[in-house]
């Protein structure tokens, strides 16, 4: 479709929406086309899938949890060892987009460095993402570090329903759009 200027038209949004909804090509009609001028005014950025950093040692846990988020529309950065998430967490600190997260999975105990300890640097930073800490070994003093920090504490063996739940309240809660 051409406006009436020659430049191309777009649908808005609730029509477009509606008519994929039930499977067909939106049609146009008069109230629903906006002129490229306009179009060309409005700056609209697509909303971008919620994303996940996950730390956990064990390659089985990993791939199920990863495969959970993802079918949940959670795009998932997986790292097997603390020192590769320290390492992720400090290219997060310095700025780096593709490192940037919403929310922090991890497990308490891992080769290089604790998740609790990773947990320390983010906070000392001042950085607010909300973390989900998994643990198989809970003694009072974990569940008390975790809390100070502002960590969820997840036992193992947990049911992924309960995860699925955490994650994304996790996520909604720093999500400032919500």
């Amino acid at each position: 479709l051409r406006s009436r200027a020659g430049g191309p038209r777009a649908f808005c949004g609730t029509c477009r929406a509606q008519a994929f909804a039930v499977g067909k090509v939106p049609t146009p009609h008069r109230a629903n086309l906006m002129s490229s001028a306009i179009l060309a005014r409005i700056r609209v950025e697509p909303r971008r899938r919620p994303r996940a950093l996950l730390a956990e040692d064990d390659p089985f846990l990993r791939r199920l949890v990863a495969r959970t988020l993802a079918r949940d529309g959670i795009d998932v950065i997986e790292v097997a060892s603390g020192t590769e998430l320290v390492a992720h967490i400090g290219r997060l600190l310095d700025g780096d987009p593709t490192a940037a997260v919403d929310m922090i999975l991890t497990d308490v105990r891992m080769p290089g460095s604790s998740g609790l300890d990773a947990l320390e640097i983010l906070r000392r930073s001042n950085e607010t993402i909300p973390v989900l800490i998994m643990t198989a070994f809970s003694d009072v003093e974990t569940r008390a570090q975790a809390q100070r920090l502002g960590a969820h504490l997840l036992d193992k063996p947990f049911d992924i329903a309960d995860l699925r739940n955490l994650m994304w309240a996790g996520i909604t809660s720093a999500d400032p759009g919500t």
